[in-house]
């Protein structure tokens, strides 16, 4: 399975509010995965990091989704296709709220790439308007999870 080349930086573009297209089911990878308590609710919240292997930026899980972190089916550079997200700006940064996604699996080579800020690099204009986006999910990687990153595809 591939990245979506320029994911990240698209579904930032998308702009606030809610967002779910069969058309843009972008596959990222989860770099990194962080508790963080809910006082307000006392249910565990989990602040994610996706990358597209260009770009990176904030996520979160709904609480609905919890369960696939106890179950470890989501770990850390595991692959997963986001099929419903909602962008909120929190404190001058765009933050992905993840609602519904597919779980690929684990990926057993490390972090794909090396991904940038998005939110720092679209400040230094170095990242694409949505006018250069593909709304389709396109590769960014053409080699199958388990084929090792050194094999030339």
């Amino acid at each position: 399975m591939s990245l979506t080349h320029g994911a990240v930086s698209a579904m930032i573009r998308s702009g606030e509010g809610h967002h779910a297209t069969p058309e843009f089911q972008p596959t990222v990878q989860i770099i990194n995965i962080k508790s963080v308590g809910n006082r307000s609710t006392g249910s565990d919240r989990y602040r994610l990091i996706l990358s597209d292997g260009e770009h990176f930026c904030n996520g979160m899980l709904t609480t609905q989704l919890n369960g696939l972190i106890h179950s470890n089916e989501i770990t850390q550079d595991c692959l997963v296709r986001i099929k419903e997200y909602m962008i909120n700006k929190i404190q001058n940064r765009m933050l992905t709220i993840v609602m519904k996604m597919d779980v690929i699996g684990p990926y057993t080579d490390g972090r794909i790439g090396q991904p940038m800020d998005v939110d720092k690099s679209m400040a230094m204009g170095n990242v694409p308007s949505t006018k250069n986006v593909a709304p389709t999910a396109q590769p960014i990687y053409g080699r199958p999870n388990n084929v090792p990153s050194n094999v030339p595809s």
